[in-house]
C-alpha cells in the first residue's frame, strides 16, 4: 500500500474506509454503535494505544469487500473517564481523605484575581469618576486683558438667536487682538474661550500682519466633532468585573452588546470560571466609566468598579494568581480528620498535574487526538474528531446526525450541509467536515489546517499534559518527596528578558466546557508560556540536590527543545515516547503547525495563605461566604453560619445520630418505662419537630450539615481541582462530582430531545 493509501485508510470516501453499519433510524442508533471500539475513551498508562486490526471490518462479508473496508471505526461516548485514565494517581501526604461536595451552589466558588503588585482584586467602589481633563479642559480663573467686554458682548450674541436678526448685523466671528503677546497668553486665551463657551473653535489668524485669535462658532452635531476628548496618556480604562455564574467571555460578550464595543477591544489578565462568584481587572479603550456603569446596573449578575485611567490596556497573562475562597458542604468527617488533612495540605502542597479538563470531555480523549498529530496519522486524527457521541439528545443530536451521514456515505459536503441547516457552521466537527470536502482526498493535512490553530494546539498539549502527568505519578510513587541529583531548576541568576508566568492552566474546579473558552484559554495559555533557554536550566549536584526543596523541581513537558532531568526519569520520557513510536527529535514535527518545543513545570505546590473554618448549615442555598457583591451592598451572611448539633463535631452524621437515637431506646419500649423516658436521647426528643430529620428534632438555631470554609491563594500554573483533591483524596472529575451531588448534576446537565413543531397531519417539522 502506498504511504498516501496509508494516509487515506478509514476516511469516507477514500480506499480502506468502513463506515460502520450506522442505521437511519436514530431509535436504532445505539445498537449500531454497540460494536464500535471506544478507541481513546480510557487513555489508560500505555496511552491509549489504538490497535486497527481489532478495529476492522466485520466478519459476514466477503474477502474483497473486508480488504476494501478495513479501517478505523468512529468510537462513541459511553465513558467515564477517570483520574489514573489521564496520569493522575499519587498524593504528597499521608493524612485520612474527606467526603465533601464541591461547588454545590454557584456561591460556594469565589474567586478574586491579584495583580501584579500581589493585591487582591475586590470590588469595593462603584461610584463614577470624570474623564481625564485635558489641559485644554483646564479651567482658567479670570479673564485675559486683552478680551474686552465688547468681545466678550459679541462672542455672546454670537451664541444667542440670530435668525430674526437683519442679515447686516449676523456675525459669524469675533476677533480677538493678540499681537505682542506670547504663546502662553495666547493659550490662556484659547483656554478661557473653549472653557465658556461649547460649540466653539478658536484659531490664529494674520490680518495686516497683526496676530488675531479668530472665534468662530463650531458644529452643533456632535457627530461631526473631531476632537478626541481622551487623554493620550489615559486612554484605557481599567476597571472591575465582578459576575456570577458566567464565564469571562460570556459577560464580555453581554458588556459588548450593551456598549456596541467589539469583544477583542475588551483585555483582560485570564479567564475566570462560570459557575462561581469571581472578581478580575478589565481594561477598555476609550469607553467612560459612566457607560460601563450604565450597561451593567440592571444586571444582578454583573457589576463595575473601582474605575481609573491608564496608558496601557491589562495584558494576556499579567496577574500573579488567584485567592480562593470555597465552601465544601455536606462532610462527614470528623473535626479532627478535617484539621489534620488541612495541616498536612499546608506542610506538603500538592502534586502540580494537569486537571481533568485538560484533556476534553468528549469520548475521546485530547491527548490521543494530539498523539495521532505528532505521528502523523492523518486519518486516524480524523476520525477521533468527528467521533459519534452516544447523547442522542440536545445540540448533540444535530451533530451526531450529521456525522451518521458522513459515516455512513462518505460525503463531507451534505454532512457540512446538514450541520449548516442546524446552525452548527461554526463547530469544530463543520470546520473538519469543510476542510475535507474542499481539499483532494489525498491531501488530509491540508483538511486539517480547517481546525482553529488554538484548537490544535490544544491536543497536541494534552498529550504532553498526559506524558507529564504519567511521569509525575511514577516520580512521587517511587521516590516519594526526595530531590535526586540530576533534577532541573531554574537558574537563581536567569532573568530571561520575556520572562512571565511559566504556564496557565485554564480551569476552576469541574469548570464548564465550551469550543470557544477552550480555544480562548488556550490562547492564554500561549502568552503565559515560560521560553526558557536551556542556559536558564541548572542540573542538581548530589551536593545541591541535598539543599533543594522539592517545589523548586521542574518537569518538562516534553518537546523537541527540553533538557530532562540526568537521572532514572530521563529513561521513562524516552520509552513512553518509543512505545507511541515518537522520540524527542521527532517532535520537531516536518509540519510546522504540528511542532512541539517543550517547556517546563513545578513538580510541587505548596499553596499560600491557607486558612480554613468550619462551620454549620441547614440551607444549603444559604451563603456561607461573602461576596464583594453582598459586601458593597451590605449584606451580612454571617447568621447563616451555625454551631453544630452535639455529636457532629465527632464526625456523625445526622443519619448516624438518628440510629444513635433509636438504638438507645431499644429495650426501653416495656411496662417499666413510659414512653416519655423512652423519647429522651442523647440527641434530644425522639419526636419530629419542624426542623426533625427521622428521630432527632433540630433546634433551628444548630446546624445539622457540616461545611468547611477554605481560603487559599494559588499561581497561575495550577488547577484547584488537583489541589481540593490532595486535600480530601477523592476524585476530581465531574462525573464523580455529578454523582455525590445527582441534584446539581442535572441541573448543570439536564438537556433533552431537540423540540419538534407539528406540522400539517402530525408531521414532524424543524
Amino acid at each position: 500500500m502506498s504511504s498516501d493509501d496509508e494516509d487515506n485508510k478509514g476516511i469516507p470516501g477514500s480506499y480502506g474506509y468502513n463506515g460502520g453499519a450506522v442505521n437511519d433510524d436514530k431509535d436504532d442508533y445505539d445498537s449500531d454503535c454497540a460494536g464500535y471500539d471506544s478507541y481513546g475513551s480510557n487513555g489508560g498508562g500505555s496511552g491509549g494505544e489504538s490497535n486497527n486490526e481489532d478495529m476492522g471490518s466485520n466478519s459476514d462479508v466477503d474477502d474483497d469487500e473486508k480488504h476494501s473496508k478495513k479501517s478505523i471505526k468512529p468510537p462513541t461516548l459511553d465513558i467515564w473517564r477517570k483520574e489514573s485514565d489521564v496520569g493522575v494517581t499519587e498524593y504528597c501526604g499521608a493524612h485520612e481523605g474527606f467526603f465533601a461536595i464541591i461547588k454545590q451552589r454557584c456561591k460556594d466558588f469565589h474567586v478574586n484575581e491579584i495583580n501584579p503588585q500581589g493585591e487582591v482584586i475586590h470590588l469595593t467602589d462603584e461610584s463614577i469618576p470624570s474623564l481625564p481633563k485635558d489641559k485644554e479642559d483646564i479651567i482658567v480663573e479670570g479673564r485675559p486683558a486683552c478680551i474686552s467686554e465688547e468681545n466678550i458682548s459679541e462672542i455672546d450674541r454670537m451664541f444667542g438667536n440670530q435668525s430674526k436678526l437683519p442679515k447686516e448685523n449676523v456675525i459669524h466671528e469675533v476677533l480677538i487682538k493678540v499681537d505682542g503677546l506670547d504663546k502662553r497668553a495666547r493659550t490662556s486665551v484659547h483656554l478661557f474661550i473653549k472653557t465658556h463657551y461649547k460649540k466653539v473653535i478658536t484659531s490664529v489668524k494674520l490680518i495686516n500682519g497683526e496676530k488675531h485669535i479668530q472665534v468662530r462658532r463650531g458644529i452643533t452635531d456632535d457627530r461631526w466633532s473631531t476632537k478626541n476628548p481622551w487623554l493620550k496618556s489615559q486612554q484605557y480604562t481599567h476597571f472591575v468585573l465582578y459576575k456570577e455564574n458566567m464565564d469571562t467571555i460570556e459577560a464580555i460578550s453581554k458588556l459588548s452588546a450593551r456598549l456596541r464595543v467589539k469583544p477583542p477591544k475588551f483585555n483582560y489578565a485570564g479567564i475566570q470560571d462560570k459557575r462561581g462568584k469571581t472578581s478580575q481587572s478589565i481594561s477598555l479603550f476609550e469607553v467612560s466609566p459612566q457607560r460601563l456603569y450604565n450597561a451593567t446596573k440592571d444586571n444582578w449578575a454583573m457589576k463595575v468598579g473601582n474605575f481609573s485611567f491608564h496608558q496601557k490596556p491589562i495584558q494576556l497573562g499579567q496577574y500573579c494568581g488567584n485567592r480562593y475562597r470555597l465552601v465544601l458542604r455536606k462532610i462527614s468527617a470528623s473535626d479532627e480528620v478535617i484539621n489534620k488533612a488541612v495541616e498536612s495540605f499546608k506542610r506538603h502542597g500538592f502534586i502540580n498535574y494537569y486537571g481533568m479538563h485538560r484533556f476534553g470531555t468528549s469520548s475521546v480523549s485530547n491527548f490521543n487526538i494530539g498523539k495521532a498529530l505528532l505521528q502523523g496519522s492523518w486519518s486516524e486524527a480524523i476520525n477521533l474528531i468527528l467521533v459519534i457521541s452516544k447523547e442522542f439528545y440536545g445540540e448533540d443530536y444535530f451533530v451526531n446526525m450529521a456525522l451518521k451521514e458522513y459515516h455512513t456515505n462518505g460525503n463531507a459536503k451534505e454532512a457540512l450541509l446538514k450541520l449548516n441547516e442546524a446552525n452548527k457552521s461554526t463547530s469544530l466537527q463543520a470546520k473538519l467536515l469543510k476542510g475535507l470536502s474542499e481539499c483532494d482526498k489525498d491531501n488530509l493535512v491540508g483538511a486539517l489546517s480547517h481546525l482553529p490553530r488554538n484548537r490544535t494546539s490544544l491536543y497536541l498539549q494534552a498529550y504532553q499534559s498526559f506524558i507529564w502527568n504519567t511521569i509525575a505519578s511514577r516520580r512521587i510513587k517511587e521516590f516519594g518527596l526526595r530531590v535526586l541529583p540530576g533534577d532541573l531548576v531554574r537558574r537563581r541568576t536567569s532573568k530571561s528578558s520575556n520572562e512571565k508566568p511559566q504556564e496557565y492552566a485554564f480551569e476552576t474546579v469541574y469548570a464548564e466546557d465550551s469550543e470557544t473558552i477552550a480555544d480562548i484559554a488556550q490562547e492564554q495559555e500561549e502568552a503565559m508560556d515560560v521560553d526558557l533557554d536551556k542556559q536558564d536550566i541548572h542540573m542538581l549536584t548530589e551536593e545541591e540536590a541535598s539543599n533543594t526543596d522539592i517545589t523548586d523541581i521542574l518537569l518538562p513537558l516534553p518537546g523537541h527543545d527540553i533538557l530532562l532531568p540526568e537521572n532514572e526519569i530521563k529513561n521513562w520520557y524516552v520509552q513512553m515516547l518509543e512505545k507511541d513510536g515518537l522520540s524527542l527529535e521527532k517532535l520537531k514535527h516536518k509540519v510546522k503547525t504540528y511542532s512541539v518545543s517543550g517547556v517546563y513545570r513545578h513538580l510541587l505546590v505548596r499553596s499560600s495563605d491557607v486558612n480554613h473554618c468550619i462551620t454549620f448549615y441547614n440551607d444549603v442555598d444559604k451563603p456561607l461566604v461573602q461576596s464583594d457583591k453582598e459586601k458593597i451592598k451590605g449584606e451580612d451572611i454571617e447568621e447563616n453560619k451555625l454551631e453544630g448539633m452535639p455529636g457532629l463535631a465527632d464526625g456523625k452524621s445526622v443519619e448516624s445520630m438518628d440510629v444513635d437515637q433509636k438504638e438507645k431506646s431499644e429495650g426501653a419500649n416495656d411496662e417499666m418505662n413510659p414512653s416519655e423516658d423512652r423519647a429522651e436521647g442523647a440527641y434530644g426528643s425522639g419526636a419530629t419537630g419542624a426542623y426533625g430529620y427521622g428521630g432527632v428534632k433540630f433546634d433551628p438555631k444548630k446546624g445539622k450539615m457540616k461545611a468547611l470554609i477554605l481560603e487559599l491563594t494559588l499561581p497561575p500554573l495550577c488547577y484547584p481541582s488537583m489541589a481540593l483533591r490532595e486535600l480530601m483524596k477523592i476524585d476530581s472529575s465531574t462525573q464523580y462530582q455529578n454523582i455525590l451531588d445527582p441534584a446539581n448534576a442535572k441541573a448543570k446537565l439536564g438537556r433533552g430531545r431537540p423540540h419538534f413543531r407539528r406540522g400539517r397531519r402530525g408531521r414532524r417539522s424543524s
